[in-house]
C-alpha cells in the first residue's frame, strides 16, 4: 500500500525506482512524473505550485486548486483574493499532456477579470453583479451602482449623461435618452426639442407626453395634424367651451392634486365642430342630463367615479324643432296689439292702472334682460339657476334659443344678419300690425284701429323695455372672447374667430348695428326728453306719442327714461370691456346698479311709491346677487395681471370716498361755526311762498266760486300723487304745529310733533273768516299765529 514511484531510464531501457523527496516546502510539491518538469528540475526533486493552485504546509502533498474569487502565482502558499469589481472564476479540471500519458488537474484562475463598466463585485466575487437599467459603477473602488440623478440618463458608455438643455427626466435612474422630457407644467416641443410652459388651462404631465386640457376646455395640437401628433408636437391651443360642450374625461395626479381633464380633439358629441362651437349643418345643440364614468388616467390611488351633469348633444332638426316663421309672426302681431291697449297717455297727472301696468312690465323686462346679460358672463352658476337664466334670453332676442340654426345654416353671415334684423322685423311686424288693424275695423269695428300717435307709444314703449336687447344684439359683434392659447373668438358665436374673413366682411353691418339700436336709439330719446317742456302741454300728438317716455315719471324728474338707459347701455357694454373676466364683469353690473339704486332712491323718479319701491328692489336684488356670484366666478387673469388692471379704479374709488368723507367733515364743523347757514333766508323765502299761495287760494275760491270737486278735478289732472300727498302732508303739519289747528282728517303720513294744539289761542271762525277778508284786500298777510284754517 506504499506509494511507490518509478522513473524509465531511456538511456538504459529500464524502470527503476525513484526516490521519494522526504518534504517539500509550502509553495512546492513533490515532482511525481505526472506534471511537466520545470527548466532545470528533476523528478525527485520538489517543484513550485502551479499559478492558480496554493500550498501552505510543508509535506509531500500536491498543491490545492484556488476556489473562486482568488487567485495565485507560481509557488503560492495562500491564494489572493481578486480585488473590488473584479472577479475570479471557480476551479476547472483541466486534461494535460504528463511523462506516462495524460493527467486530470484542478486548478484555480490565475488572474482577475475586471467587472464591465456596469457591473459590480465585491472583494473575493466569482462573478459580476450588473447594475439596473438607468445605474451606473459609483467608481473602480467601489463596489456600489448608482442611480442616475435627475436630468440624467445612462448612455451607452454607461455613464450618466445630462438630457439636452430645458429637459429633464421624471426621476431618477434614466435609462436612455427617450427618458428625458419635460418638467411636471411643462411640455415638449418636438421641433425645437425644448421644454415650453404649460398653456394655461393646460395640463402638462411632463415627460414627452402630449398635454391633456382642464374640464371646459377644448384642446388642438400645434400643428393639427392628428395622424402625426406624437411625432410632430410643437404645442396646444386652448379655447374656453360653452358650458356642457366640453365635460370631464379623466382625472390625473398632478402635484399631489387630483385635477379633472380631457384629450386633445374631443367634445361632449363628436358630430360638434370648431372647437366645440357649434353643431354641424342641420343639426342644433341641446343639452340633456347625462351621467358618466370618469376615469383615473395615469397612476395615482384614486378610483373611477361617475358625474352627472348637463352635456350638450347634436340633434337633427326637424320634427317640430324649428319654428314656422308665420307663426312667430302672428305671435309677434298679438303681442304688439296687447302692448298698443296697454301703453295709454294718461289724460291728468292721475296714476291710471294702465300706465302702472305697463310700468310694471317694463321694470320686469328689464330686469330680466339683465338677467340674461348676467347669465351670459363668465360665471359658474347652478343648472336650475342656469336654466332660468336661458330662458330670459328670450327677452334679449336670442333666437338661437328657438334653434334658429335650423333654418338659417351654419353659416355666420345669415345667422348674424338674422339676429341684427330681429328689431327690424319687430318694427315691420309693428306696421303691418298697424295696417291690419284699420282693415279690421271697417269688418269689426270693435277692433280698435292703431293711430299714429298711439302706435309711436306703443313702439316707444317696446324700444325703452327692450333696449338692453338693442345694445346686446349691435354689442355682439364687438364681444372677442380671449382663449387662453388660441385666437380670440365670439362669445355669442364661440365657432367663429375674431380674426376671420367672415366677420370682417360683415364689419360695416356690425358698426351700422351700433350706430341705429343703441346710440340712435338713446339720441333720440334724449331729443325727445329735451323737447318735452315746450311740447308736452302744447301738442296732444307729442303728448301721445311720447306717453312711453315721460308719462311714467314725476313731473320734476321728467327725465329719467335717459337715465335708464344710460344704465341698461353700460351693463350691456360690460361683456364687450371684460369678454372673459367673470369678476369684472359682475363687479361692474354690481358698481352700475347701486350707483342707479343710489340716485333713483335720491330722487323717486316714478310717479307711483309702489313702483320706486319695486325698482329699487329690483336693483338691491340683482346687485346682491351679482355681489354672491362673484364666489363663483371664472379667474382667467392672473393676481398680478388683476391687481395691474384693476388698481387704478380702486384707487380712484378710494379717493373719491376720501373726498366726500373730507368734505361732509368740514362742511359739518363750518355749519357748527356758524359759517354755513342758508336755511334762515330760505326758511324766510319759503314761508312768503306758502302764505302768498294760501291768499290766493282763498282769493280764487271767492272770486270763482269753485266747488270741492272742481278744485278736486283740477288738482288731479295737473298735479302728480306724490305731489297731492306732499302737500297734504304739508298742511297737516302746518295747521297743527304753526295755526295750532288740529284737522278734521287724518294726514296721509306720521309725523313728530314739537307741540300739540292750544285750543286756549283759536280764534272764533267769524273772526277768522273777517281777517282773511281783509287780508287778501290789502295783500298783507295776517299774522301766522293767530290765523285758523
Amino acid at each position: 500500500g506504499a506509494e511507490v514511484r518509478w522513473a524509465y531510464d531511456l538511456q538504459n531501457d529500464e524502470v527503476a525506482p525513484l526516490a521519494v523527496p522526504e518534504e517539500c516546502p509550502p509553495g512546492q510539491y513533490p515532482a511525481d512524473g505526472l506534471d511537466p518538469l520545470p527548466p532545470g528540475k528533476r523528478l525527485d526533486e520538489c517543484v513550485p505550485c502551479e499559478p492558480g493552485t496554493f500550498k501552505m504546509l510543508p509535506g509531500t502533498r500536491r498543491c490545492q486548486p484556488c476556489l473562486e474569487g482568488t487567485i495565485s502565482a507560481e509557488g503560492a502558499t495562500r491564494c489572493t483574493a481578486c480585488r473590488v469589481n473584479t472577479y475570479s472564476a471557480r476551479p476547472l479540471v483541466a486534461s494535460r499532456p504528463a511523462i506516462f500519458g495524460t493527467a486530470e488537474q484542478k486548478y484555480g484562475s490565475t488572474v482577475c477579470v475586471p467587472c464591465g463598466p456596469d457591473e459590480i463585485a465585491g472583494v473575493g466575487s466569482d462573478a459580476c453583479e450588473k447594475c439596473s437599467p438607468g445605474h451606473v459603477r459609483e467608481a473602480d473602488d467601489f463596489a456600489r451602482c448608482i442611480p442616475c440623478p435627475i436630468g440624467t440618463f445612462a448612455n451607452s458608455t454607461h455613464q450618466c449623461q445630462a438630457c439636452p438643455p430645458t429637459q429633464t427626466t421624471m426621476g431618477p435612474a434614466a435609462s436612455s435618452k427617450t427618458a428625458c422630457g419635460c418638467a411636471v407644467t411643462e411640455y415638449l416641443n418636438r421641433a425645437t426639442n425644448q421644454c415650453q410652459a404649460c398653456p394655461a388651462n393646460a395640463v402638462c404631465m411632463g415627460g414627452r407626453d402630449i398635454p391633456f386640457v382642464s374640464e371646459g376646455y377644448f384642446g388642438l395640437p400645434v400643428p393639427r395634424e392628428s395622424a402625426y401628433v406624437a411625432h410632430h408636437f410643437q404645442g396646444v391651443e386652448v379655447w374656453k367651451c360653452r358650458k356642457g360642450a366640453c365635460p370631464a374625461e379623466g382625472m390625473v395626479q398632478v402635484g399631489g392634486a387630483t385635477q379633472y381633464v380631457r384629450t386633445l380633439f374631443s367634445c361632449a358629441d363628436a358630430a360638434m365642430a370648431e372647437h366645440c362651437g357649434r353643431c354641424p349643418a342641420d343639426f342644433y345643440p341641446a343639452k340633456s342630463t347625462k351621467t358618466w364614468e370618469i376615469p383615473v388616467l395615469g397612476a395615482g390611488e384614486e378610483t373611477n367615479t361617475t358625474r352627472t351633469g348637463k352635456r350638450i348633444e347634436c340633434k337633427k332638426c326637424g320634427g317640430g324643432n324649428k319654428v314656422p316663421f308665420p307663426v312667430f309672426v302672428v305671435l309677434m302681431m298679438m303681442i304688439i296689439y296687447g302692448v298698443y291697449k296697454t301703453a295709454k297717455a294718461p289724460r291728468s297727472q292721475a296714476l291710471t292702472s294702465a300706465v302702472l301696468l305697463s310700468s310694471m312690465g317694463s321694470l320686469l323686462v328689464t330686469a330680466m334682460q339683465t338677467l340674461s346679460v348676467i347669465g351670459s358672463f363668465e360665471v359658474n352658476v347652478p343648472d336650475f339657476i342656469e336654466d332660468i337664466l336661458a330662458f330670459f334670453r328670450f327677452f334679449i332676442f336670442d333666437i338661437e334659443m328657438l334653434n334658429a340654426i335650423c333654418f338659417t345654416g351654419v353659416n355666420f353671415a345669415n345667422r348674424f344678419l338674422w339676429r341684427v334684423l330681429t328689431p327690424v322685423v319687430v318694427l315691420l311686424t309693428f306696421y303691418c300690425t298697424m295696417q291690419l288693424s284699420w282693415l279690421l275695423n271697417k269688418t269689426f269695428p270693435k277692433i280698435e284701429a292703431m293711430g299714429p300717435a298711439k302706435t309711436a307709444n306703443a313702439l316707444g314703449l317696446a324700444l325703452t323695455a327692450g333696449y338692453i336687447s338693442l345694445c346686446k344684439i349691435a354689442f355682439q359683434f364687438f364681444e372677442c372672447r380671449p382663449h387662453p392659447s388660441a385666437p380670440s373668438t365670439l362669445v355669442a358665436y364661440p365657432d367663429i374667430t375674431c380674426s376671420m374673413d367672415e366677420r370682417r366682411d360683415l364689419m360695416a353691418f356690425g358698426v351700422l348695428a351700433v350706430l341705429i339700436y343703441p346710440i340712435a336709439t338713446a339720441a333720440v330719446m334724449a331729443y325727445l326728453t329735451a323737447l318735452a317742456p315746450k311740447k308736452f302741454s302744447t301738442s296732444a300728438d307729442f303728448r301721445l306719442a311720447t306717453a312711453f317716455l315721460l308719462s311714467r315719471w314725476k313731473p320734476t324728474q321728467f327725465y329719467f327714461a335717459v337715465v335708464v338707459m344710460v344704465r341698461n347701455m353700460l351693463i350691456s357694454f360690460i361683456v364687450v370691456l371684460y369678454p372673459a373676466e367673470g369678476i369684472a364683469q359682475l363687479a361692474w353690473t354690481a358698481a352700475f346698479l347701486f350707483l342707479y339704486a343710489v340716485f333713483q332712491a335720491t330722487t323717486k323718479p316714478w310717479r307711483s311709491d309702489v313702483l320706486n319701491r319695486v325698482d329699487s328692489t329690483l336693483c338691491s336684488s340683482v346687485a346682491v346677487l351679482c355681489g354672491f356670484l362673484l364666489a363663483v366666478a371664472d379667474v382667467v387673469a392672473g393676481v398680478e395681471e388683476r391687481k395691474t388692471s384693476f388698481t387704478p379704479i380702486v384707487n380712484g374709488i378710494f379717493v373719491v370716498a376720501i373726498l366726500v368723507l373730507v368734505f361732509t367733515m368740514c362742511y359739518s364743523l363750518l355749519f357748527f361755526l356758524g359759517k354755513v347757514d342758508v336755511r334762515q333766508s330760505k326758511a324766510e323765502q319759503t314761508t312768503k311762498v306758502i302764505i302768498d299761495a294760501v291768499l290766493q287760494i282763498n282769493r280764487s275760491m271767492i272770486d270763482y266760486q269753485l266747488s270741492t270737486k272742481e278744485i278736486h278735478e283740477r288738482m288731479s289732472m295737473y298735479m302728480a300723487e306724490h305731489e297731492l300727498l306732499a302737500l297734504d302732508s304739508l298742511l297737516h303739519s302746518t295747521m297743527r304745529e304753526v295755526f295750532q289747528v288740529m284737522p278734521t282728517t287724518k294726514s296721509s303720513s306720521k309725523r313728530l310733533f314739537l307741540q300739540q294744539p292750544d285750543g286756549s289761542r283759536r280764534v272764533t271762525e267769524a273772526e277768522a273768516q273777517r281777517r282773511l277778508r281783509a287780508a287778501s284786500q290789502t295783500a298783507e298777510p295776517p299774522r301766522p299765529e293767530t290765523v285758523e284754517f
